[in-house]
């Protein structure tokens, strides 16, 4: 059986090759920065609807629409690839379409920062 081959971290800076999403040295730190978040900043009921069966079967199959890329940088005519199944209509503002197609996109992480500091910038 063939490995993967290897890649950049994702961590910005780090020049570390990996075949994971981030190197042994940044593995740790992510984990812990999203159970933080998690526990201390996200509500129950969303925690728990980001868990589920449905959730990630939603992104898989925007994930696969999208063709992996960045939704918002295709716009722009650059190719970046997406790492963020991100609610078009924030979750808070409208519950009912959190499993709407319609309402998903993929980002890469830049883009989805800055569509959630605008949101967050207008509340």
């Amino acid at each position: 059986m063939t490995s993967k081959p290897l890649k950049p971290c994702n961590k910005i800076g780090c020049r570390n090759l990996t075949q994971e999403k981030y190197c042994a040295e940044h593995r740790q730190a992510s984990s812990e920065n999203q159970k933080y978040y998690d526990r201390h900043q996200r509500d129950k009921k969303s925690n728990s609807f980001y868990k589920s069966w449905a959730w990630r079967k939603a992104r898989d199959i925007v994930i696969a629409r999208d063709n992996g890329l960045c939704q918002q940088c295709l716009k722009e005519e650059r190719i970046v690839p997406g790492v963020i199944v991100d609610h078009i209509i924030p979750l808070k503002q409208d519950w009912s379409k959190r499993l709407a197609l319609d309402n998903l996109w993929l980002l890469c992480q830049s883009c989805h920062n800055k569509k959630t500091g605008r949101e967050r910038a207008g509340n």
